[in-house]
Order: C-alpha cells, then structure tokens, then sequence
C-alpha cells in the first residue's frame, strides 16, 4: 500500500513530464519561424496585418491556386521579398527595422483590387 505523502512527488512528476516540463530549453529554430501570408484568390492577403520582430525576417507566401502573387514591401523602395506561383509556397528574407511598413502584391491589377496590408515591426 502506498503511503499518500510519497504520491504527491510521483504525481508532480507525472504532470511536469506531461506537460512536457523536462527542464530543457524550448528549441530556438521552432520558436522563430517564418511569417506565414496567404495570397488568396479572392485578390487579398491573409493576414492582411502583420507583426514581428526588427532584424532579419522570413516571410513565407503561400499563393492560392489561380493566380501568381508577391510580397512587396512599398517603403524599401518596392522591394519584392517574395513570389510565389498559384498553389505554390516560397520564402524571402528581409532586414527590417522596427516602423510601420505597406506590403501589396506587384502582379499587375492586384494592388488595384485591394491586395495589400500592413506590417508592424517592433
């Protein structure tokens, strides 16, 4: 029979292990990941505002199957970070510094219909 003071150590230690509480420090490379945009076929971005962090950033831009997309950044001096062909997913890297920066899409008629947002980098 087990004694009900030596329970309470082997329960917390069952919930920490649950828990996934092993006392390691969480991976750096899955904590930091890409910014994911979907360029939709309805001619949007979604999420249409971003925020990050300054410094070097990858943007991850999935394009919905009909049409082609990119991800450019107005303030850089139209600066394409990314494309991606329908229904395909590319990455870019940019170095940005903390303000507030327009993206849109550079595809002929896109930005027109309203294909742009907003990226806050803090």
């Amino acid at each position: 029979m087990m004694r009900k003071a030596s329970l309470v150590p082997m329960l917390l230690i069952g919930a920490l292990t649950l828990a996934g509480c092993d006392g390691s420090e969480p991976d750096a490379e899955s904590a930091e990941g890409p910014v994911e945009v979907v360029g939709t076929d309805g001619l949007a971005f979604d999420p249409a505002e971003l925020t990050v962090g300054s410094g070097e950033v990858t943007i991850e831009l999935t394009s919905e199957p009909a049409a082609p997309h990119t991800f450019t950044i107005e303030e850089l001096g139209d600066v394409e970070v990314v494309a991606a062909d329908g229904g395909e997913t590319a990455t870019g890297t940019v170095e940005l510094e903390p303000g507030t920066y327009t993206y849109y899409c550079s595809i002929p008629g896109h930005r027109e219909a309203g294909m742009e947002g907003t990226l806050t980098v803090e």
